[in-house]
C-alpha cells in the first residue's frame, strides 16, 4: 500500500512482478524484490507504515528519559544526554528520507564508477521518493559466510584489502563516507 500510495499507481502498473515477502527488514524499513517491465531486476526498499510517528514517539519518551536522568544524577552535565539524544534524532530523521539515501548512493557510486573492487548499484530515480527507494539488483556472497566465500576461491586476505582501500577511499580521496557499508 505505501508503494503504491508513493508511486501514484497500482503495483502491477511499474512492475512486471513483485515479490510480496521481504527479503530484508530492519527497524525503519523493509526491502523487497521485483521486476522492472523492461525485465530487470531490482530491489524496492520501503519505509514501514506509520514509522514517522513512532520514531517521533521514541525520541520524546527518550528526551523525557533524559530529562529526569538529568534531575537525578547530578554528574549528569559532563555526559550531555539531551545533547546525545538531539544528536540521534537528527541522525534518525536524516534516515527517514530515502531520497537521501539515494542520493549518498547515487554520490558512492559516482565515486567508485570505474573501481574493479566495488560495485554500486543503480538508483532508478523515476521510482523513489522520501518511502520508497528502488535500486537495481546485484548478487553477493555475505562477508559472514566464509564457507561460500572460500567455495568460490575467493581470496579473503585481497577482499580484506580492498575493503581497507574502499574505506581510505572513501576518507581521503572523495571525503565522503558511507558507514553502513552492506
Amino acid at each position: 500500500a505505501i508503494i503504491e500510495k508513493e508511486l501514484g499507481s497500482k503495483i502491477e502498473n511499474n512492475f512486471l512482478e513483485f515479490n510480496e515477502k521481504p527479503i530484508a527488514a530492519a527497524s525503519l524499513a523493509q526491502v523487497h524484490t521485483a521486476r522492472l517491465k523492461n525485465g530487470k531486476s531490482i530491489v524496492i526498499k520501503v519505509l514501514r507504515p506509520n514509522i514517522h510517528k513512532k520514531v517521533r514517539n521514541n525520541i520524546k519518551l527518550l528526551k523525557a528519559c533524559a530529562k529526569i536522568f538529568n534531575k537525578l544524577y547530578k554528574e549528569s552535565y559532563r555526559l550531555k544526554p539531551i545533547q546525545i539524544i538531539d544528536d540521534y534524532e537528527s541522525t534518525i530523521q536524516r534516515e527517514l528520507d530515502l531520497r537521501l539515501e539515494a542520493a549518498n548512493t547515487n554520490l558512492t557510486r559516482k565515486n567508485f564508477i570505474n573501481a574493479n573492487e566495488l560495485y554500486i548499484p543503480k538508483v532508478y530515480w523515476d521510482l523513489t521518493t522520501s518511502s520508497v527507494m528502488v535500486l537495481e539488483k546485484i548478487d553477493g556472497i555475505p562477508c559472514t559466510d566464509i564457507d561460500e566465500i572460500e567455495k568460490k576461491g575467493i581470496d579473503k586476505k585481497t577482499l580484506a584489502e580492498n575493503g581497507v582501500m574502499i574505506f581510505l577511499n572513501q576518507v581521503f580521496r572523495d571525503n565522503f563516507f558511507h558507514a553502513d557499508m552492506h
